[in-house]
Order: C-alpha cells, then structure tokens, then sequence
C-alpha cells in the first residue's frame, strides 16, 4: 500500500507565522488591554461625577452645604484622581487612585475612596469602585478578546 500526500496552500505563510505570532502578539495584547483599561477609569469616573455611587442620599444638611445632592463630589478631586499607568511587556500597568495623590482638606484620597467605599462608624458606605468593576469588567474581558482577535488575524 502506498500513501501519497499532496501539499496544497500557503505552506511558508504557514511555517513562518508561529515566529510572526510570538513577535506580534505582545504589542497587540499591550494595546488591547490598555484600550480597555481607559475604558474602565472613564466608568470609574462617570459613576463618580454622575452621583452612580451606591448608598443612601446625602442627608439634608450636607446636600445644604455643597449645594447639590451628588454623592461624591465636592471638589471633583476624587474623580480627577483616578490615574492609568498602561501596561507594557514586564511590567504591570495600573488604573485606580495612586497613594500619595492628596484631597484639598489633607486626607489622602485613597483614604477618602476607602471610607466611601467601606463607609466608617458615622459614615454610610457609598460605594463606587465595587460596583464599577463588576458592571465593567466583562466587557473589559470581551474588549480584550476583541481587540485580540482583530490584531492576530492581521499577523495571519
């Protein structure tokens, strides 16, 4: 019994893409989850200066004091204070509120989105980060895949 095979097709283009692949999909993987990561400081942002943030309303006293009833938002340091810092190839990237970064009365607003966050002994909790991330992150997951694919099938 003989066996006779025939090659049909893009045989170099194919022995050549597993070294276009390795070489091109870091930068792609780069870009796709940096592009997602705006996405999801502008959700942060937007829950944030939008009034989205979980909880009870502001009591009528301090509704009074800044003049609105926006959970949130005074000086608009807390939403100005979400930063990225993208991803690259070895090293991690970053979206979220930088310790050091300070609120105009003092308190340091990682500490001030904790206490929103978690609430205190006198202070509701009024999440925003939570909730933002869950609601996100699937679509961030889908974005990246998206992004992915898209950028692989153009190695190809």
């Amino acid at each position: 019994m003989t066996v006779t095979m025939k090659e049909y097709g893009p045989w170099d283009r194919f022995m050549r893409f597993p070294a276009k692949l390795a070489k091109g999909l870091p930068p792609i993987a780069e870009r796709a989850i940096n592009n997602e990561t705006k996405k999801i400081a502008n959700a942060l942002k937007n829950t944030i200066e939008s009034g989205g943030a979980g909880g009870p309303p502001l009591t009528a006293g301090v509704t009074a004091r800044k003049g609105h009833g926006i959970k949130l938002v005074d000086s608009h340091a807390l939403a100005n204070s979400i930063e990225i810092d993208p991803v690259a190839v070895g090293r991690e990237g970053f979206v979220g509120i930088k310790n050091g970064v300070g609120h105009p009365t003092g308190i340091s607003m990682t500490a001030l989105a904790t206490i929103h966050e978690f609430g205190t002994a006198t202070i509701p909790p009024r999440p925003f980060l939570r909730p933002t991330l869950q609601k996100a992150g699937p679509a961030m997951v889908l974005g990246v895949i998206k992004i992915w694919n898209k950028m692989a099938a153009r190695i190809w």
